[in-house]
């Protein structure tokens, strides 16, 4: 009976230590698995739009995480409303450490930016990226989970409904442009001028035949003239060589003539001058001495 109890009892504490065992593997494994995963939290400037639960977070074009929820609330003096996402980061860690890859990257001044959402499914990723301006890392935490700095200059997208809407009133203005009245008068203007320049070359048609004609002629007129010249030209170079001799020998005459002739017509203008000039000294003293015509000169 007492040998029956004892195995009893040796059969409970094996169970007992089996049991924990299993709980202590469950235990470390979930740590394990813990080890492997951390939570961050992070707010964002502008919109969130096209960040979903199960959205990617990468990093140098890799996912390393994803978000796991999205929540709204209001900060510590409630005047303000919040949207916390909660991010998911992928850590590959066998040990607990103090240091871990993520802190790495914030202590580096990396932030977390939303990219362009997808046009096909609207859902947009979390880029982690270097800070341009550098942003001081911080160390804070939000309702026990530590929070992931974010960029401080939100980036506008443009949507695909914005995109085709711009498109739509670009080809608007396009057709209201092309169907203005401007547009249609410079059609207009450029139509008759076709229509004047086709009457113009059909005219020059008519005229330009005609008027090589009448060019060939004079072209053959001009020839006739060139042959007569060219008969007659000889004799007349001889008879204006004769010319140029006539009036050489002329020149020589009166090379010979002129300068005795000039030489006495400048003595007869230096007694002019001279006459002249006396004439004026008696004028001027009759004027000042009038009563010597009655007297005589002293």
């Amino acid at each position: 009976m007492r040998q029956e109890r004892l195995y009893t009892l040796v059969g409970l504490f094996v169970g007992g230590a089996i049991s924990l065992t299993i709980i202590i593997g469950l235990y470390a494994y979930d740590e394990y698995i813990r080890e492997k995963v951390e939570t961050y939290v992070m707010f964002f400037r502008g919109s969130l739009a096209g960040v979903n639960v199960s959205s990617d977070v990468t990093y140098r074009g890799v996912k390393i995480g994803e978000v796991k929820r999205i929540e709204i609330t209001e900060n510590e003096t409630k005047n303000k409303i919040k949207i916390p996402v909660y991010v998911q980061f992928f850590v590959e860690r066998t040990f607990v450490g103090e240091q871990s890859p993520i802190q790495l990257l914030i202590s580096k001044g990396y932030v977390a930016t939303i990219k362009k959402p997808n046009y096909l499914t609207g859902i947009a990723s979390i880029d982690i990226e270097k800070a341009i301006p550098p942003q001081p890392p911080i160390k804070a935490e939000f309702r026990g989970y530590p929070i992931f700095p974010t960029s401080n200059t939100p980036r506008e997208y443009t949507s695909l409904d914005e995109a085709f809407t711009a498109a739509k009133k670009a080809f608007e203005d396009i057709s209201d442009f092309v169907h203005s009245e401007k547009v249609n008068g410079a059609f207009d203007a450029t139509k008759n001028m076709a229509i004047s320049m086709d009457r113009l070359v059909t005219h020059l048609h008519e005229l330009i035949p005609p008027t090589l004609t009448n060019f060939n002629h004079s072209l053959g007129d001009v020839s006739a003239l060139a042959l007569n010249l060219n008969h007659l030209m000889p004799p007349v170079f001889v008879a204006f060589g004769e010319s140029l001799k006539q009036v050489s020998s002329l020149a020589t005459n009166l090379d010979e003539i002129i300068p005795p002739t000039f030489n006495t017509f400048n003595q007869s203008m230096k007694d002019v001058s001279a006459a002249a000039n006396s004439t004026q000294n008696l004028t001027d003293y009759l004027l000042r001495y009038p009563e010597s015509l009655l007297r005589g000169r002293k």
